[in-house]
């Protein structure tokens, strides 16, 4: 991994309930976004972080992800390739 291609420093937080979210601990985590897709998807990557799952959101410049999939590349817990999808205040989920 290009260490210095993790310019972009995130923010995680996970559900916790009725009362919202929690930031994760850490709560801070740099990546790098490597595509953009259609529809408000992308994919980032970054160093392994073991809090992050499907469950948690993704701040990244004033907009907020959820993580479809986590992967960790060739299975070593070095690095994790999250593919996201921008969620929306005034978006109804079914």
């Amino acid at each position: 991994m290009n260490t210095g291609a993790l310019r972009q420093l995130v923010t995680l937080d996970q559900p916790a309930g009725s009362s919202g979210y929690t930031p994760l601990d850490p709560s801070t985590w740099y990546c790098a976004a490597i595509a953009e897709g259609g529809a408000g998807g992308t994919v980032l990557i970054g160093r392994y972080h073991p809090g992050i799952t499907v469950h948690t959101r993704v701040h990244l410049k004033g907009h907020v992800y959820h993580v479809d999939e986590v992967r960790s590349r060739e299975e070593r817990d070095a690095e994790l390739l999250l593919t996201c999808h921008e969620v929306f205040d005034d978006e109804v989920v079914p």
